[in-house]
């Protein structure tokens, strides 16, 4: 295949990417919006946006672009002289369950590391575990604990070669709120 055919393709599979995460985003928007339906449509929204290709700071910003996403954050400096540099990026998703569609990647001396995730203060925790669990046959966690600062609970499950972590605010009694976010190595 031809650098521009691969190019066109990229192009075609980016687009069509984008366009059925639209899809699913008015699918439900359209249904009425019940805790259940708001957990169903941010774990469709997940994979849609971070399981669907291969972790990539580069074609996450283009798939962002294409659904005229706003950007939310964007963090980064230029790499240093040793080469190494750390960016973050991330924008807002409206629809029934409004989210924040977020992705960062670094080079450093212990390598490299990409991550794709999505982030929501409204969405009931107990719901979505739920829902991620069912969707992508999650079984039990590989590790379940605190984070350091004691503010989060974090699940950890692989996904193929891939490290999915859930944090919420379960500890502070809070049950509104997750993040989830897939990356290429462990937290």
């Amino acid at each position: 295949m031809s650098a521009a055919d691969r190019h066109l393709h990229s192009s075609h599979v980016s687009g069509l990417s984008a366009g059925l995460c639209g899809l699913v985003l008015m699918c439900a928007g359209a249904s009425g919006a019940q805790a259940g339906e708001s957990a169903a449509a941010l774990v469709a929204s997940f994979q849609t946006l971070c399981m669907a290709e291969p972790l990539d700071f580069a074609g996450s910003e283009q798939k962002a672009t294409a659904m005229q996403l706003s950007i939310q954050q964007s963090i980064g400096a230029p790499p240093d002289d040793s080469g190494y540099f750390s960016r973050s990026k991330s924008w807002t998703v409206i629809g029934v369950a409004p989210h924040e569609f977020v992705v960062s990647e670094s080079h450093g001396p212990k390598g490299d590391f990409k991550s794709c995730g999505i982030r929501s203060a409204d969405i009931d925790a107990a719901d979505f575990k739920t829902e991620l669990a069912k969707t992508l046959k999650l079984g039990k966690p590989l590790s379940e604990g605190m984070s350091s600062d004691g503010q989060r609970r974090n699940l950890v499950w692989t996904v193929g070669d891939r490290t999915l972590t859930l944090s919420d605010k379960s500890p502070q009694n809070v049950k509104q709120g997750v993040r989830l976010l897939l990356s290429n190595k462990p937290l």
